[in-house]
């Protein structure tokens, strides 16, 4: 093939190392070794020919340039979501989770028939996350990395209360018809009207609320206001300006006049630069135990199987944990020693329905199949 390995340190960090008495975990030769280490060569091909195919071989080697950058500059980044099942991602340091080790799947990352590039969402501590961006305007020139504007639309509650105090309705007035729209996620006027018995009634006897309703109908998801998008950075092979419209805000900072979605129509490279605050505590924990006990951790080095953190997560102790609750504690409760263990019904929790939870959980404990035909998309 293409790739070879010329030597080897220690071989039992292989995932599919089957060790036996003569084995020496040294010598890349040793039968046991050598197919080891086929298996992590026969996925690196699976993947580059796809990555080539696919024309994605320089987005990955600026996401792991700037990676390594923040690395060396002290700044947590750590790449989440399916791009940990891409072996490259993990060997150019992007990812810190081996693949092979936790079976997953190259293919849900990226594959031949993907026309968009591969998302690779970055995770950086939130006070530090501007210095990267900084890095790369200052590499690949300032005229060629832009961050992307979002825009604000004026939702089922935004339009209501803008409305009405445009018509010069009190406060009060207007808070009682807002409060009356249900709290569902991106539902319309017109839902509202069908859900709620009491908004109906008051757009049915009441003459300044049909009025405002009927106004705010017409005005329901127009752009109402525009930011700067919270992750999104594109980064181009020449000045963006020959290529989309641009603009700078009050601070200086140069971004897109098109959102997200139509940037990537044009073929731009987008990136997606995420602050995130728990990264930012977990670098001042450590500190902190550095400076009170003169202790230095490694968070990539943490054991896996440290019972007492299991013992905290079964009994909804863990407090501050990014996408932890007490429901998902409660599933894990009954296996809590394996990573796996640990982070499945966390999963099944946020987005399998509730009917196929505690089917999931049998099935996995090997107490029940499961069966359903309806997959699960992740």
């Amino acid at each position: 093939g293409a790739y070879e390995i010329r030597s080897i340190r220690d071989a039992s960090t292989l995932p599919t190392l089957q060790v036996t008495e003569d084995t020496d975990k040294t010598d890349p030769r040793d039968p046991a070794v050598a197919a080891a280490l086929q298996d992590v060569l026969d996925r690196i091909e699976v993947e580059m020919g796809v990555i080539k195919k696919t024309g994605f071989v320089d987005y990955f080697l600026i996401v792991g340039d700037f990676v390594q950058h923040g690395r060396e500059q002290g700044i947590a980044c750590v790449a989440r979501g399916s791009a940990a099942g891409s072996l490259v991602t993990y060997l150019l340091e992007i990812s810190n989770v081996d693949p092979l080790r936790y079976g997953l799947l190259f293919e849900r990352f990226l594959n031949p028939e993907r026309v968009n590039p591969p998302d690779i969402d970055i995770d950086f501590a939130d006070d530090q996350r501007q210095t990267v961006i900084e890095y790369c305007r200052e590499k690949y020139g300032r005229d060629c990395v832009a961050q992307t504007i979002t825009f604000g639309t004026m939702g089922s509650k935004s339009v209501i209360r803008d409305v009405g105090r445009v018509m010069g309705l009190s406060y009060g007035e207007v808070d009682r018809l807002a409060k009356m729209i249900p709290d569902e996620l991106k539902i319309t006027l017109e839902k509202s009207l069908e859900q709620s018995t009491e908004l109906k009634q008051a757009y049915d006897n009441e003459e300044v609320t049909r009025e405002l309703i009927d106004t705010a109908f017409v005005l329901e998801d127009l752009t109402r206001n525009s930011s700067i998008h919270a992750a999104a950075v594109v980064i181009g092979a020449e000045p963006l300006v020959n290529v989309l419209p641009l603009k700078t805000d009050s601070d200086g900072i140069i971004t897109t006049q098109y959102p997200m979605n139509p940037v990537g129509d044009l073929g731009l490279l987008k990136m997606d630069f995420l602050g995130l605050k728990t990264l930012t505590v977990i670098r001042n924990s450590c500190e902190m135990i550095q400076a009170t006990k003169s202790e230095t951790i490694d968070v990539d080095l943490l054991p896996l199987d440290d019972q007492k953190t299991y013992d905290c997560s079964t009994k909804a102790a863990p407090s501050g944990c990014s996408s932890w609750n007490p429901a998902a504690c409660a599933i894990c409760a009954a296996n809590s020693n394996s990573l796996p263990w640990s982070t499945s019904p966390r999963w099944w929790h946020s987005t399998a329905p509730a009917r196929w939870i505690s089917s999931l959980i049998l099935s996995s404990a090997g107490t029940a199949r499961w069966r359903s035909s309806t997959s699960i998309r992740c």
